[in-house]
């Protein structure tokens, strides 16, 4: 739910190994392509503002410029001497949760051979099967966890929050139904989180909607409860008794034990944790 941020030494670097990748995958002259359009289907931002497709690049929508099978190389080398693939642009990137969703970490695992493996596969932000001359633009090409891509956005071509440039959880609050712990407990009822799209935008709901989100995150009931368990019954009398004991100071104990899920800004669930934590 967070935007991917990278910085720009970093960024440079990326850059300068996916365009000496891409140039050698090509046949610049047989495809009539100069530098600048390299440069455009590969290393530069296609998007306008409202993330659709610029329109200098409806000259690429012929056939010679379907990437996609230069892609499936990408993402799965074929030879042992290939420096750069999708695993290692995973890596460059340091991202550490899934930026669509929110709910899974990512990790990269270097072997002893020296090749990486990367738990998080790439989607193409515009469509492949639409866009095909773009399927192995930089900026298309967006670490998600394998839920997000294979199970859920697919080949949906409606347009989503583009992680490279935004994050999702400015325009989304997480917010709980009936919080009543005792409700919970005696009827054995499931507590409802809602997912409110504050800025009213379309691509905002595309995400939600196309990703399943407000059910996935549904699916947690025993953490919402955690945190509800937490604000009821850990009480005053409790922390005096527990502070009395370690001769600590109430404030920091109550947010040690009361947070202590909440850990840093790269934690899994931590836009829905924090919203329904400032919402009890």
């Amino acid at each position: 739910m967070k935007q991917i941020f990278v910085e720009q030494q970093i960024l440079d670097e990326i850059k300068k190994e996916h365009w000496k990748y891409c140039l050698s995958k090509i046949n610049k002259k047989k495809l009539r392509l100069s530098y600048d359009d390299c440069k455009k289907l590969f290393i530069e931002n296609p998007f306008n503002e409202d993330f659709t497709v610029k329109s200098e690049y409806k000259k690429f929508k012929k056939k010679q410029f379907d990437f996609r099978q230069k892609y499936k190389h990408f993402r799965t080398p074929i030879s042992k001497k290939q420096t750069w693939y999708a695993a290692k642009l995973i890596e460059k990137l340091n991202i550490k949760v899934c930026p669509y969703c929110g709910q899974q970490y990512f990790s990269t695992i270097t072997k002893e051979n020296g090749s990486v493996i990367a738990e998080a596969s790439l989607d193409h932000f515009a469509a492949e099967n639409e866009y095909y001359y773009l399927a192995l633009n930089l900026y298309n090409l967006i670490p998600i966890c394998r839920s997000c891509n294979c199970t859920y956005k697919l080949a949906d071509n409606k347009i989503i929050v583009n992680p490279y440039f935004e994050q999702l959880e400015d325009y989304i609050e997480f917010s709980l139904d009936n919080r009543s712990l005792i409700k919970y407990f005696s009827d054995n009822e499931n507590l409802k989180v809602n997912i409110i799209n504050k800025n009213h935008n379309q691509r905002t709901q595309n995400h939600i909607d196309i990703l399943n989100l407000e059910n996935r995150y549904n699916y947690y009931q025993n953490m919402i409860k955690t945190l509800i368990y937490k604000k009821e019954v850990i009480t005053q009398n409790y922390l005096d008794d527990i502070t009395e004991e370690i001769n600590g100071e109430k404030i920091s104990l109550k947010d040690l034990i009361l947070k202590q899920d909440l850990f840093d800004k790269n934690e899994p669930f931590m836009k829905f944790k924090l919203d329904i934590w400032k919402q009890l």
